[in-house]
């Protein structure tokens, strides 16, 4: 396919000159002999602008088939509500841009992924995966496009919310609030892009943020995932912990753990906000189904939803020119539980 630089070369005008020109740049005033040589030249070689590239490929686009891939649990591992409502996102946006989602399912004995409507023409990755995970995946496609972790960021688009933010945004709003002693609660231990085991993103950014505070004080309440276990960690908290060095606030790292907060702290015969306060993470609808509802860090899921189809969209259509790594912002949802 021709280039501007060929046309150049054919016609003895400028590229910038020919760009403007093809392009139809109404800002450019040129005499109407050259614009003629131009178009002329141009219809020889049969070039195509790249609005016009787009618009061809958007009109051959046929009805691609999408693989959503979701990261895998073990049997005692509580699936995180935020993973629910991406999934539900990512659907939602796919059907918007009228792409068909296909359903994947991890085979450990064959290292394998699988499906039961046969090939993809891309896929959408839900979490932390594994160099085999990811290997998996590229047998199948290499439009591939990586939601929550960035596990080869030199070959793979991934859009992924900007954690630090929202810590530090966490750590300002309880600050402001008045309060001076501050649990992270949550996992100790997570997975990493490449399903390395590390310490949790968000708890190693709450220790570094806390120490720019001067007069706050903060601790770790480890909690397994899942409500239920949590509810136990947080009531050991009270048992072993005087009543002059508990915290004001505790700031979980998801809804699940947030929600085991509250129960331990009705069950100890005290009151949210009034006499603790609680912060979580996430904000779905799950933080408005509580009794109080959950101030939380609010990470806007739909619009994680909607770049990643349309990166991987781009990706299909072949007009991505390389891979990117989105962050994306957090902001503080206020409600009833921190006072």
């Amino acid at each position: 396919m021709a280039t501007l630089k060929e046309i150049s070369e054919t016609t003895g005008f400028s590229i910038t000159t020919v760009s403007r020109v093809l392009s139809e740049d109404e800002t450019f005033s040129v005499a109407e002999s050259t614009r003629s040589a131009i178009f002329e030249a141009a219809q020889k070689v049969n070039y195509k602008s790249p609005s016009k590239r787009v618009e061809r490929n958007r009109a051959a686009q046929k009805s691609f088939k999408v693989g959503i891939v979701e990261m895998e649990y073990e049997m005692d591992h509580f699936k995180d509500s935020y993973y629910i409502y991406m999934r539900n996102s990512v659907e939602k946006s796919l059907f918007d841009m009228k792409l068909e989602p296909i359903a994947f399912r991890y085979n450990e004995e064959t290292a394998e992924y699988m499906n039961i409507s046969g090939n993809v023409d891309g896929i959408i990755a839900i979490g932390q995966f594994s160099a085999a995970q990811v290997s998996a995946m590229e047998k199948w496609t290499r439009n591939i496009v990586f939601i929550d972790s960035s596990p080869a960021t030199e070959k793979y688009t991934s859009v992924v919310p900007d954690y630090e933010t929202g810590i530090r945004q966490g750590v300002g709003y309880l600050y402001g609030k008045g309060h001076r002693s501050i649990a992270f609660t949550g996992v100790k231990y997570t997975l990493d892009s490449r399903a390395g085991k590390i310490i949790e993103s968000r708890r190693r950014i709450f220790d570094d943020v806390v120490k720019e505070y001067h007069d706050l004080q903060a601790c770790h309440i480890d909690t397994p995932s899942g409500s239920s276990g949590t509810s136990e960690s947080i009531q050991k908290y009270f048992a072993t912990t005087k009543e002059s060095d508990r915290v004001s606030a505790f700031f979980t790292f998801n809804e699940p753990t947030a929600i085991g907060v509250l129960r331990a702290i009705e069950a100890e015969g005290f009151t949210v906000p009034d006499d603790f306060s609680v912060l979580s993470y996430n904000d779905t609808a799950l933080a408005t189904m509580t009794n109080p509802q959950l101030s939380g860090i609010h990470i806007p899921l739909p619009q994680i939803a909607e770049a990643a189809v349309f990166f991987l969209n781009r990706c299909m259509l072949k007009e991505a020119d390389m891979p990117l790594k989105i962050m994306v912002p957090t902001t503080i949802t206020e409600r009833e539980s921190v006072k």
